[in-house]
């Protein structure tokens, strides 16, 4: 005896149930197009071979207004985004408010999480993630050109070397546009940095040090013509001792920082 087709009680097949009119059923078929999944995909996770991840759920919730944790969890009622249960046959009752949902909170606890983060000095892997996240939550809710245009039309081009390139422009011409913005920020940073440095270094040691530092400034330099991320203040890092070390970038981030927030004044509304 082969395997069911379907698990009458899988939050999918009671969505899917749910979601139908008396005039047309909501079959795998039409299910699939509407919430952008291949139709073998949906009938494995309602027959039990693959399990729902959550990936999966929330696209599904984007495309019918149901609640994700729903889908995730069996045991659940099938209820909207705002929790209101949904009825078979019956309009979704979040679908009224056209997913104006309250933000507010969500925005004080990303702040919150961003100066924690900040402060125990995991700034960095948490941007990873964060980036991570919103690459995929982007593609999944069908954001990623809208987030592009926001960006471009309220933060300057010269900035875009902390963007991840999934968020640059897919325009040649544009994108080719900003990456030599981005070069000539970033080098102008380099230079910058370079001299406030150099204020530290005793007059018998500057030869020395503006030697030194010209080689990595041109090495760096390079990278950035050629678009390459990631290697910010490499230059300074080599052949530099544990004990200045942190000063020292620190003081290259403040100065990023300062920079950036000046172009951001500068950029015409």
């Amino acid at each position: 005896m082969g395997r069911p087709s379907k698990n009458p009680e899988h939050p999918l097949v009671r969505l899917r149930e749910a979601i139908s009119t008396p005039t047309q059923q909501m079959t795998r078929a039409r299910f699939s197009k509407k919430v952008g999944i291949p139709e073998t995909t949906i009938k494995a996770i309602e027959s039990g071979t693959f399990k729902l991840s959550p990936k999966h759920a929330a696209q599904i919730s984007s495309a019918t207004n149901v609640s994700p944790k729903c889908l995730m969890d069996p045991g659940m009622p099938l209820v909207d985004i705002l929790g209101a249960p949904i009825e078979e046959g019956k309009a979704l009752f979040a679908a009224n408010f056209d997913d104006q949902c309250e933000f507010e909170d969500l925005r004080v606890l990303f702040e919150a999480a961003l100066e924690v983060a900040e402060e125990k000095d995991k700034h960095s892997v948490f941007s990873f993630l964060f980036e991570q996240w919103l690459e995929e939550t982007s593609e999944i809710l069908g954001l990623r050109s809208a987030i592009t245009d926001k960006l471009l039309e309220s933060y300057p081009l010269k900035c875009f070397g902390a963007i991840s390139n999934r968020f640059w422009p897919r325009d040649q011409r544009k994108r080719r546009g900003v990456k030599e913005a981005v070069a000539k920020f970033e080098s102008d940073l380099l230079v910058k940095h370079i001299m406030l440095l150099s204020q530290k270094v005793p007059e018998h040691r500057k030869t020395e040090f503006f030697e030194h530092m010209t080689t990595g400034f041109a090495e760096e330099v390079a990278s950035l013509a050629k678009g390459t991320q990631g290697r910010h203040a490499r230059y300074m890092i080599e052949g530099s001792s544990k004990a200045n070390l942190k000063d020292s970038s620190k003081a290259y981030w403040d100065l990023r920082r300062k920079m950036i927030e000046e172009a951001k004044a500068s950029k015409p509304v």
